[in-house]
């Protein structure tokens, strides 16, 4: 029996972005045809949604058929890219994100209609921002630095 027909294929591609968008450089990890550091928003996202998708027809052809994919949240509000001084988010990187995660929307639709399969779009975005307006809804003190401290009860 198959197992990629029953099996549900999970894809987070934030830790990616964020190598990415932070302009780390991996061995094997550049794979574009344009280095990176010249990139602007709307190139690299088509260059990252125009390699998944290749990804996720290729899984198709071989049987897979159910997908869960999360979409990329504030990548400019996590401690390492918040202003120094203010605090601020950064909003340049979290419009990078916004332009990916609209151009993996409509990939994953025009996947929809091409395919029998289900592809379904998680809102991490969401789910983050919820986060940072109240940590302690998530057990924690704070969202913005970089380790948060988890409230305990005991004294």
């Amino acid at each position: 029996m198959l197992v990629l027909p029953c099996a549900v294929f999970l894809f987070d591609v934030k830790d990616y972005l964020l190598l990415a968008i932070m302009k780390f450089n991996f061995p094997g990890f550049h794979r574009f045809e344009a280095p990176l550091a010249i990139m602007d928003s709307e190139g690299f996202a088509n260059e990252l949604v125009t390699h998944f998708k290749s990804t996720l027809k290729s899984l198709y052809a071989r049987g897979a058929r159910k997908f869960l994919i999360n979409n990329v949240g504030p990548i400019g509000c996590i401690p390492n890219n918040r202003n120094r001084v203010t605090n601020d988010c950064n909003e340049e990187k979290n419009h990078g994100a916004e332009v990916y995660n609209g151009k993996l929307e409509l990939a994953l639709r025009e996947l929809a209609n091409e395919f029998e399969a289900t592809f379904v779009l998680a809102n991490s975005k969401e789910i983050f921002k919820e986060f940072l307006k109240n940590p302690s809804k998530f057990g924690l003190k704070y969202s913005s630095l970089s380790i948060s401290l988890f409230q305990t009860n005991s004294n």
